[in-house]
């Protein structure tokens, strides 16, 4: 069996509160989720997993924006 290709992703179950914050800042920029996860070397579905958590927590869609 050959190894997996290193695909360049983290290997960490949990996002740091900085990687929330520039979340919130791409998202706000306008970003996709697949642009923000190209950015913060995640896959795509941890920024979707992350930004259903937080949509929930509020129970309303979130609007993001910029000071």
């Amino acid at each position: 069996m050959q190894p997996l290709e290193n695909t360049g992703m983290k290997n960490k179950k949990r996002i740091t509160a900085r990687e929330r914050d520039l979340i919130a800042l791409f998202k706000a920029e306008g970003l996709s989720s697949k642009e923000c996860a190209r950015r913060l070397n995640r896959h795509p579905s941890v920024i979707g997993r992350e930004l259903k958590k937080f949509a929930k927590l509020y129970k309303k869609k979130i609007t993001y924006f910029v000071k």
